[in-house]
């Protein structure tokens, strides 16, 4: 799809801006030191108080164990007393934490009960940072192919009600978003090489064009949210890879990526029509070229 189609729907697009069943005692929210390069996260690891991708840690060659279905918190998530213990009773047992295939892990973290959770966080971005305390995502962000495999996972989905993956399993369109929130940290704490880079790049394109085409086919409206997370990925993408940017453009990707997904932490940012278009431009333009 040419970048022209793509700017004219944006310029049509509404703006709006332990565990009780664990063999370890579990403490989500240890304090840990922030990762360096992270700049578009890095807030929520300081109020969060854990590592986002602190580097490949565990060799997961050999992991084959089965994901997690959560049960123990299903069956008593009415006898907890607060949020905290709630989360704790998602933390997934370590027997089977350590025996998990990195796939398995992968969609794990996705099906957490609270990953994507609009009445307690009223804020998709804090939601996801919330939960990415839990032992799952930080065991992900420590394996080895943790990041080789959230890549196949988002090369994976197709923007629909219900988005099949080649395993079986399904995830919604609310766990779809929360897979690109993960994948933008991976790419704000440079996880991934060159190569992968340029597969993104080219994913984040079909991405946009998926969910453009969907509504097509559908006659729904298309509203900003519904691109929102695509483009997002992109924005980080550009902002860390694209050596070309000028500082004016890079300096309007950054306030884009904060007027979009960080109003619970940034100063008050105002953005028109114009700014919009103008940064989802600049995204695509990027794209362009790191996919080439």
């Amino acid at each position: 799809m040419g970048s022209g189609k793509i700017v004219l729907y944006l310029l049509a697009l509404v703006l709006f801006t332990a565990s009780c069943n664990s063999d370890e005692p579990a403490s989500p929210f240890e304090h840990k030191d922030v990762v360096p390069h992270s700049q578009f996260f890095a807030k929520y690891e300081k109020i969060e108080g854990y590592v986002l991708w602190p580097g490949a840690t565990i060799n997961d060659s050999k992991l084959k164990g089965e994901g997690y279905d959560y049960g123990y918190y299903y069956q008593h998530r009415t006898e907890a007393k607060s949020f905290e213990e709630m989360m704790a009773m998602c933390q997934v047992p370590k027997s089977v934490l350590k025996k998990m295939s990195t796939r398995n892990l992968v969609l794990t973290c996705f099906k957490h009960p609270y990953t994507f959770n609009y009445l307690l966080y009223n804020n998709e971005y804090a939601g996801v940072m919330s939960t990415m305390t839990a032992n799952c995502y930080q065991e992900l962000m420590r394996r080895r192919t943790g990041g080789a495999e959230l890549l196949d996972l988002f090369c994976e989905m197709s923007y629909g009600d219900t988005i099949l993956l080649r395993d079986g399993i399904s995830l919604n369109t609310l766990e779809y978003g929360a897979v690109c929130i993960c994948m933008m940290t991976a790419l704000d704490c440079d996880v991934f090489d060159e190569e992968q880079i340029k597969q993104i790049a080219n994913e984040v394109f079909d991405q946009i064009d998926g969910v453009i085409n969907y509504f097509d086919t559908t006659g729904e409206n298309l509203s900003w949210m519904e691109l929102s997370y695509s483009y997002l990925v992109g924005d980080v993408l550009a902002y860390h890879n694209d050596r070309s940017l000028q500082d004016e453009e890079r300096d309007l990707l950054f306030k884009f990526f904060f007027y979009r997904a960080y109003p619970y932490f940034s100063d008050e940012v105002t953005f028109s029509q114009e700014d919009v278009s103008r940064s989802t431009q600049i995204i695509t333009e990027s794209l362009e070229r790191l996919a080439q």
